[in-house]
């Protein structure tokens, strides 16, 4: 009986130790096609919010220049905008880069839809979708 109660204990801190790798177990681990590891919030939040989000975690907010990059690897479309998120979910994810388009009022912000889409939003209080940092 003291075998399986021991048993049953390690069990359950390795599970938890696992699932702790993603924002302490507050996000969801998302992987690129490249094999990139990524921690996106379990809720929507405007702009600030996800940059905060992603910086009480300890992560890196990531740049749309660098991490939709997945050239060689199998899977990668690369007639999509941003091919290392096609992973055929269709979340909305905040990036730290700032667009320059001056047709965005109130500064703008790149959004990665996680099937591989990246457009462009202003960063307006009303306006929520995930947190993505990078692990």
């Amino acid at each position: 009986m003291k075998k399986i109660i021991f048993s049953f204990i390690l069990l359950v801190c390795s599970l938890s130790g696992q699932a702790a790798t993603c924002a302490n177990g507050q996000g969801n681990e998302v992987v690129g096609i490249n094999g990139t590891k990524y921690c996106m919030s379990p809720i929507r939040m405007n702009w600030w919010s996800a940059m905060a989000w992603c910086d009480a975690a300890g992560l890196k907010t990531i740049d749309p220049n660098t991490e939709c990059s997945c050239d060689g690897f199998e899977g990668c479309d690369t007639t999509l905008r941003c091919p290392n998120f096609n992973t055929n979910q269709h979340y909305n994810v905040w990036t730290k880069v700032t667009s320059g388009s001056s047709t965005i009022k109130n500064g703008g912000a790149y959004i990665i839809c996680l099937n591989g889409n990246l457009s462009s939003q202003t960063k307006s209080l009303h306006y929520d979708v995930n947190a993505i940092c990078r692990q």
